[in-house]
């Protein structure tokens, strides 16, 4: 009777190392300064994603997350309400904003 072939041992992932955070009194700061977070009513989280880093300089994208409630429907409507693309320079703990504004949508004729 022929042996039948058994699966290759999975191999063990390395531990991948957490990615770096902006610290919360910068991020705090900046949001602030960009949509006054306490007049945004209903925010439900916000996240800063680190992306990448390049020599001292951190890409992030922070989103800020919004829950709303919707006139007859049973579940809550949660979507993106702000996004930043943001470089963090992490020695002077400065955001600066590198956000590329949308363009405004033309009047289509047909």
């Amino acid at each position: 009777m022929a042996k039948t072939k058994r699966r290759p041992k999975k191999k063990k992932q390395e531990a991948k190392e957490p990615d770096p955070k902006i610290l919360p009194s910068v991020l705090n700061k900046f949001l602030q300064n960009k949509i006054q977070i306490k007049t945004v009513p209903n925010i439900l989280m916000i996240n800063d994603n680190f992306l990448w880093k390049k020599g001292d300089v951190m890409r992030y994208r922070i989103n800020v997350w919004v829950q709303e409630k919707v006139e007859g429907y049973f579940s809550r409507k949660t979507y993106i309400g702000h996004s930043f693309f943001v470089h963090y320079h992490h020695k002077d703990k400065l955001i600066v904003d590198k956000t590329i504004e949308p363009k405004p949508e033309e009047e289509k004729v047909f």
